[in-house]
């Protein structure tokens, strides 16, 4: 759906585009009760390196005559399009190469605005955590909070601990390479995830967070279920190794396991049979994990080569020289094992002269090794692609593993 959105000059002056380093974004929703004390406060604090862009989000209240009464810019959505659409037009907006998010309600102090803008000239991101003075959020949003860190750090290696925090400073350019899709409160959520990702470097400032000043907006339940919807939907493509890779590589594992115990003759597990059925479910199960584990590698290297991830241990791996072509001689190999098999045990057996249970089973392993053959060679040409893109970037770029527990600073408050 595409964004209505009007600039309304500001009765003030505002700082000359050329002067502007840090952008503040404040997204308001029928805020004028808390907008006014948040931008009394805020032009206390900055000077002209600084704009302020204030964007009303189809407000039924006094919230853009407000702002208009500062020295900000003040862009106005037709309609209420949610806390995600007005950061993404302040964001086209901003002129500066840092922006700063704020709530308008007057929860987070915005006088730490230049520590954040400062600690911006040496880190990607800087989150103020809300860890310093907590009796303003409830016992559920505290419970939520938890929740949500937890999942973010162990699935995208985020490990800042307020990913949730709407106070947060980060660079345009980095911003813009995530390329945000979420909506509503979900976006703060798909921001960390990226960061994590991204393996950016990221400051912690600990703040104070105050009571709100006018109407609350957070309602648990919807906008807890839809940051939990935005960590789950991303874990696909943000965490193919979990999704994807991990998955595969198990049940992949368990079956050629499972074949080879049974190759050696049927036997049973308490009142569990596992015989010649068994065999050939067992090589189909390898064959489609496989697949499952291929496409997590697929995605890991797109991840890689359109910048929202960096490389860890798994992706060097398969970024080393010669990786595909052993990868597809491998492949060649088991193609040949099936044809020799084939070869010695004759034509029969594509006729239908198996031999009772194990000719079943030698049908079964003649048919996998070519098949599966097949399969690690079309994989390696097809992963060789997106590894060949990323080889030649190698060359102009040193390939680092960032480890992501050591992404987060903090700094103390003075």
């Amino acid at each position: 759906m595409a964004i209505q959105a009007r600039e309304f000059p500001s009765a003030a002056t505002n700082p000359s585009p050329t002067r502007v380093k840090t952008s503040v974004i404040v997204p308001a929703y029928n805020e004028e009760a808390g907008l006014p004390v948040v931008l009394e406060k805020l032009f206390r604090t900055i000077d002209e390196s600084y704009e302020v862009i204030v964007v009303d989000d189809g407000s039924a209240d006094a919230t853009r005559d407000v702002a208009l009464r500062f020295p900000c810019r003040v862009i106005c959505h037709s309609g209420n399009l949610g806390k995600a659409a007005a950061m993404k037009t302040g964001i086209r907006a901003a002129r500066g190469e840092n922006l700063i998010f704020v709530d308008a309600d007057d929860t987070y102090p915005v006088t730490v605005v230049t520590k954040i803008s400062e600690g911006l000239s040496r880190y990607d991101m800087v989150s103020a955590y809300r860890g310093v003075k907590k009796n303003s959020m409830s016992l559920s949003h505290h419970l939520g909070n938890g929740l949500f860190r937890w999942m973010i750090s162990h699935l995208y290696g985020f490990r800042g601990r307020d990913p949730l925090t709407g106070f947060y400073g980060i660079k345009k350019v980095k911003l813009e390479q995530m390329r945000l899709d979420s909506n509503g409160f979900g976006v703060e959520t798909e921001i960390c995830i990226k960061a994590g990702r991204m393996g950016l470097r990221v400051l912690e400032i600990p703040i104070d967070y105050g009571e709100r000043v006018g109407e609350a907006k957070l309602n648990t339940l919807r906008d807890g279920y839809q940051i939990l919807q935005t960590i789950v939907k991303m874990v696909a493509l943000y965490n193919p190794t979990v999704s994807f890779i991990l998955p595969g590589g198990v049940l992949f594992a368990g079956a050629i396991s499972l074949m080879v115990a049974l190759a050696a003759g049927p036997f049973s597990i308490g009142s569990v049979e596992f015989g010649t059925n068994s065999f050939t479910l067992a090589a189909l199960l390898a064959l489609a994990a496989f697949q499952v584990a291929v496409f997590g590698f697929a995605l890991k290297l797109y991840g890689l080569a359109h910048k929202f991830t960096k490389p860890d241990i798994l992706t060097a791996l398969m970024l080393r020289n010669n990786m595909a072509r052993n990868f597809a001689l491998s492949g060649l190999v088991l193609i040949a094992a099936g044809m020799a098999l084939a070869a010695w045990l004759g034509p029969g057996w594509l006729g239908g002269d198996l031999g009772g249970e194990p000719g079943v089973k030698r049908l079964m392993l003649t048919s996998f090794l070519p098949v599966f053959g097949l399969e690690v060679v079309v994989s390696a040409v097809f992963l060789s692609i997106f590894a060949k893109e990323m080889s030649d970037r190698s060359e102009d770029e040193a390939v680092e593993v960032f480890p992501y527990s050591r992404n987060v600073v903090e700094a103390r408050q003075s």
